[in-house]
């Protein structure tokens, strides 16, 4: 079995690929989720790839379409070998994802080998031409849960944009004489990389150490709460009999602590 491709399926260079017809590959099982992401819509693959990637994948690159476009749109732009471009994802203003090349290897997108052998990319549709090359609500939403995927599946902890290439968003303008993403984009990419952060962090799994110390705090605080009004006289008749010293009372008994108690109270 092919350890890239459990499921056996040949995405060939300008093959189409829709949600009805991937039943017809995989028995209705769809792609491979834990290689590419599960919120394709629409796949295309381009001629346009290095395959495969010549490094781990530890960064997502954001550009815009400069124009407003479908996902078979895009995906029929980069099917051109003479294009020479291509990205991993596209996202339209309908909020669909279309792949034009696989999460293992690296598209043509960014002008620079170093970043798109590290990064996944992403086109997004605007949803005007020029000025600050605006992309809607819909589309930008579904680019933040795509890079919520993206960062989860590859065992990205946390995206950074740091408006340079020491980050691990970036952006097409970093590397290229060029205005991509375009100014609304890029102004949003601290709100994205937030959006993306606080999911991540909502899913963290917490650890033994970490539990072992929220439970201490939480018993701390326990120990160091005063008597409820309706149980302090039995507290203070217990205390007189000598089955407690009264101390710590809301917090958690022990059993040989009970042990200890009932004992005295019936001796």
């Amino acid at each position: 079995m092919d350890k890239k491709n459990p499921l056996g399926i040949k995405l060939k260079a300008n093959e189409i690929v829709t949600p009805e017809t991937l039943a017809e590959f995989t028995n209705g099982r769809g792609l491979n989720d834990s290689e590419n992401s599960p919120l394709v819509n629409f796949t295309r693959i381009s001629p346009n790839s290095t395959n495969p990637r010549r490094n781990t994948i530890q960064k997502i690159t954001i550009h815009h379409v400069a124009g407003v476009m479908s996902v078979e749109s895009i995906g029929a732009i980069f099917a051109s070998s003479a294009r020479q471009a291509s990205s991993n994802y596209g996202v339209d203003n309908s909020g669909r994802v279309g792949m034009y090349v696989e999460e293992r290897n690296r598209a043509w997108t960014s002008s620079s080998a170093v970043n798109d052998n590290q990064a996944i990319t992403i086109e997004v549709s605007n949803i005007a031409v020029g000025g600050d090359w605006p992309v809607g609500e819909v589309a930008l939403a579904k680019t933040i849960e795509l890079c919520i995927d993206i960062c989860k599946r590859n065992g990205i902890a946390e995206l950074n944009y740091t408006g340079n290439t020491n980050g691990n968003l970036t952006l097409h303008r970093f590397f290229a004489p060029t205005v991509c993403p375009g100014p609304y984009l890029e102004s949003r990419m601290p709100y994205i990389a937030e959006q993306v952060n606080k999911a991540l962090k909502e899913d963290e799994i917490v650890t033994q150490e970490q539990f072992n110390i929220m439970m201490d705090e939480w018993l701390r605080i326990q120990r160091e709460k005063p008597a409820s009004d309706w149980a302090a006289p039995e507290i203070e008749a217990a205390r007189a009999l000598g089955i407690t010293d009264g101390s710590n009372p809301q917090g958690l008994a022990t059993r040989e602590q009970v042990i200890a108690m009932v004992v005295r109270s019936i001796k």
